[in-house]
């Protein structure tokens, strides 16, 4: 065996983009790229064409912690995370033979025309590798730098990896100085030729930019990928992926279900904290919205109601409609299900602004806070039609059959709100498509990246995590209190206001959680987490009922239309459904009242928990500062 050759690249973040393949290859060949200076010393200009395998176990065990391997003509690289719950912070490996090194100088098949990489076949590309080269796997593993836990799951799962791809590319690499920035550029152009993965078919195309900082603050690195945006028109914007990760290993499905959790740590400033929060909405918000732009083209469940069959082809039609209809429901349901979690971040983010706010002078994080609520409205009117097609005519069918057997109504209704969330979501995608999201998102990953809000801060930013995590939790907690107290039965919206206090004061205490012993908080969280829960079922009885208003006046307004119904005829039985709905939730909402307001006195009652004896020489907010610091 030749001696081998490491490469090890730790830049100090990487910054993925993707877009339609034309797109990228047209910005590979532009000036915005090649005009730049290149560092000496570096390989530049250079193009090679690639066939790597990827590896992972059946469990995606390697995906799931943000990692991923792969092995080409030339040797064995792995890509992980230098920290656990940062995906911007992309580490790789790469351990191949001397003897091999020859093989770099592949012939470049990218043309001056943009879509032949879509049409040709990628005939010069070297075999695949079946099987990993265990000396150069051992390499990797014996490497000091590498991460120990990424390091214990690959030996402990390495005889459970499989192939689960092979992806065929066209790769440029260059090294540039952009002003004070020394930036790495990766472009890559391909496709997949085999998957094992259902949710990513073979021969999908697949492109993407990604631009690792390897020295200077990163402000010309951010500014070089607004330009990418604005020259492919929005086509181009941040990934839902971790850089160094071919998008079917890690499809965004499988990404939305181990969200990125933000925690303070000890030892950490005030401002360290607020960066943590930052990234960690960015990196969710980002993989949750590629689903939610990816589904924009993606029928809805409800489409196979109007398709009409002919009585010869029924028979034959059965199968191949239930398997579209259960492909339909999954679609919807993963949706529906990054909408929430979309929300959420931008929720988190908000939160985190709203607390800092005090210690920050600069105006851009407030810019985006007010950004994020718009979309954040956009998605949620879209996503509450979700919850009330799938959830609440579901739990009220039972009774709805038995006061109208022949189901009219509830089947009017399911239709009229079907043809509402329709053109919800399809107004909250192109809101999401559109450039203007694109810039949000470079900018709030900026502001978690290079954070420019902290040139213009007060002494707060440098306070102890420990000591500005009290602060702010007895600012947070005491406008709770404050709402609260004007809270009673016959005022919902004050019992709404508490909910959103008490969800913003969740966002914060979860972010400073790690500061505080577990044992000493869990009383607190549950005690709130059993009070959060009957809040939000009266919120979704108030919002259901919300609903079947907007349902009865909503055929022929806001461009919202059902063809052929419901007739006039239907609107009887229409208004007798939702009457019944709103009376049914509306019982519900009085009963989860009545049960959420001694809950929330109990819990106005606790010890905080983050002022336990020991720190009470930290001076906590006092109850008559509350609106000075409001």
């Amino acid at each position: 065996m030749g001696c081998v050759v490491t490469a090890y690249l730790a830049p100090q973040f990487s910054l993925a983009l993707e877009g339609p393949a034309p797109d990228i290859a047209t910005i590979a060949r532009h000036h915005i790229l090649c005009a730049k200076t290149p560092v000496p010393n570096e390989t530049n200009r250079h193009w090679r064409r690639v066939r790597a395998t990827y590896f992972d176990t059946r469990m995606f065990d390697l995906t799931r912690v943000g990692s991923c391997l792969w092995q080409d003509e030339d040797g064995v690289g792995l890509s992980c995370r230098q920290q656990p719950n940062d995906a911007f912070s992309m580490a790789s490996f790469y351990h191949r033979l001397d003897e091999k090194r020859q093989r770099e100088d592949l012939p470049r098949i990218m043309s001056d025309d943009t879509s032949e990489w879509q049409a040709a076949p990628f005939a010069n590309a070297p075999p695949p590798q079946s099987d990993i080269d265990p000396d150069l796997l051992t390499h990797i593993l014996n490497d000091s730098k590498l991460p120990k836990d990424v390091g214990a799951l690959i030996r402990d799962t390495y005889t459970d990896f499989h192939a689960i791809g092979i992806l065929v590319y066209d790769r440029f690499l260059a090294v540039v100085s952009l002003d004070q920035d020394i930036v790495r550029i990766e472009v890559n152009i391909g496709r997949a030729e085999e998957t094992d993965i259902d949710q990513y078919p073979p021969h999908q195309a697949m492109a993407g930019i990604t631009l690792s900082l390897l020295s200077g603050e990163g402000s010309n690195l951010f500014d070089f990928a607004r330009r990418i945006i604005e020259e492919s028109s929005g086509r181009i914007r941040i990934s839902g992926r971790a850089p160094f990760i071919p998008p079917f290993v890690q499809v965004s499905a499988m990404a939305l279900e181990n969200p990125i959790k933000a925690g303070a740590s000890p030892g950490e400033t005030a401002g360290d904290v607020l960066r943590s929060g930052i990234k960690a909405s960015a990196i969710n918000l980002a993989a949750a919205t590629a689903v939610l732009c990816a589904a924009s083209h993606e029928p809805f469940d409800d489409d196979l109601e109007d398709q009409k069959t002919s009585k010869p082809e029924v028979g034959k039609s059965l199968v191949r409609k239930s398997l579209a209809h259960n492909s339909l429901m999954r679609n919807s349901l993963l949706r529906s299900d990054a909408g929430r979690r979309a929300r959420v971040a931008m929720r988190r983010f908000r939160a985190f602004e709203k607390v800092y706010r005090k210690a920050i002078k600069d105006k851009g994080l407030r810019s985006l806070t007010d950004q994020a609520r718009v979309y954040a409205r956009l998605i949620g009117a879209a996503r509450d039609w979700d919850v009330f097609l799938h959830e609440t005519l579901n739990d009220l069918a039972p009774l709805l059959d038995e006061v109208d057997p022949q189901g009219r109504g509830r089947l009017v209704l399911q239709r009229r709100g079907a043809a509402i969330r329709r053109a919800r979501w399809q107004t909250a995608c192109a809101a999401l498509n559109d450039m203007k999201f694109a810039h949000f998102l470079l900018d709030l990953v900026e502001a978690g990246l290079v954070s420019p809000w902290r040139g213009d801060a007060n002494a707060d930013l440098i306070l102890p995590a420990e000591e500005f995590s009290c602060l702010a939790l007895d600012r947070a907690f005491l406008k709770a209190e404050k709402v609260g107290a004007a809270a009673h039965l016959d005022d919902m919206e004050a019992i709404h206001g508490l909910r959103l206090e008490l969800k913003k004061f969740r966002y914060a205490a979860q972010i400073f959680r790690g500061l505080y012993d577990k044992e000493e908080r869990k009383p607190f969280f549950a005690a709130l987490a059993d009070l959060q829960e009957r809040l939000g079922q009266l919120n979704d009885s108030v919002v259901a009922q919300r609903l079947t208003t907007e349902a009865i006046g909503a055929a022929g307004r806001d461009g919202v239309a059902i063809a052929g119904y419901p007739s006039e005829s239907d609107e009887a039985v229409l208004l007798h459904a939702a009457g019944f709905v709103a009376g049914a939730k509306a019982a519900k909402a009085d009963s989860a009242a009545r049960a959420a307001l001694p809950l929330w006195h109990m819990l106005a009652t606790r010890h905080p928990y983050w002022r336990p004896q020991h720190r009470d020489n930290v001076t906590p907010l006092r109850i008559n500062d509350r609106d000075d610091h409001a």
